[in-house]
């Protein structure tokens, strides 16, 4: 699990999460074991602005956020298997290779 707050106050929480969840805007399905869920808190009342999913067949962890000058997100982790960005699955070359996710503000 990480927390990042942005430059706008809100903050951004990384979760590795298996099987269907809800994080405030809708049930959210893991498509194998652990898949990285990013979601966008509103900083002033914790209302949910975003959330995404990201992952493949096996196990990918979360393990920091952080932020540009410019406001994007950064995420951090661990995939093994393949990992879909949303530009389709790309595969791991190892059990656990370290991977890095960039979303506009």
């Amino acid at each position: 699990t990480a927390v990042a707050v942005n430059g706008a106050g809100d903050v951004w929480l990384g979760v590795s999460h298996g099987g269907a969840g809800d994080y405030g805007q809708g049930t959210i399905v893991s498509a194998g074991e652990d898949d990285w869920v990013l979601v966008k808190l509103s900083g002033s009342d914790g209302t949910p602005l975003r959330g995404h999913r990201f992952g493949g067949n096996r196990d990918q962890d979360v393990r920091a956020l952080g932020f540009s000058a410019g406001d994007d997100l950064f995420a951090t982790g661990d995939c093994a298997g393949s990992m879909d960005f949303g530009t389709g699955p790309l595969p791991s070359r190892s059990q656990n290779d370290a991977c890095i996710a960039r979303l506009p503000p």
